[in-house]
């Protein structure tokens, strides 16, 4: 399993639907996200980095675009990914992810939108996070199934499944 960029065209694609950006700043963020990676030898997550600068207020939530995908093997399928704002961005101004956790399948990388990770966040005092700053972590764990299976393929990104 691995972290990777998701493509050029799906970053280009949501910024220029959803900010109002140049394209030239369209490609300097996008060759500038950061693959996540721990902070110290025995950290449990692996950070991850904000590719643009964001003022989170106190009103509403705001969706930060990582540009990042999360790639399994057949042996990685029985693991997911949890995502959670840092520690110290949740003592220090409430910030929450706005769906409390974020849990990332091991099929999501094959959704329409190459599984990018964007996180919902909220927070309690305004907040800004800039480019480069780390503000959310993801942790890799097994999980257990006991029953109800199901044979049903990942069509769509964030959100998809069972929504009705």
């Amino acid at each position: 399993m691995r972290f990777e960029k998701i493509s050029y065209e799906q970053w280009y694609m949501y910024l220029a639907a959803n900010t109002c950006f140049t394209e030239e700043e369209i490609r300097e963020t996008y060759d500038n996200i950061q693959l996540p990676k721990a902070g110290s030898e025995y950290a449990a997550g692996h950070d991850f980095y904000s590719p643009v600068t964001v003022r989170i207020g106190t009103e509403g939530s705001f969706l930060i675009p990582t540009g990042i995908r999360w790639i399994t093997e057949e042996e990685d399928k029985n693991k997911c990914l949890i995502m959670a704002p840092r520690s110290g961005l949740g003592t220090k101004y409430g910030m929450r992810l706005t769906n409390t956790i974020g849990i990332i399948d091991a099929d999501y990388y094959c959704a329409a939108n190459e599984g990018h990770i964007m996180a919902s966040v909220t927070a309690e005092r305004e907040l800004q996070i800039n480019a480069g700053d780390r503000f959310m972590q993801g942790i890799i764990v097994p999980y257990y199934r006991c029953g109800g299976e199901s044979n049903e393929k990942r069509t769509g990104g964030f959100g998809s499944t069972g929504v009705k």
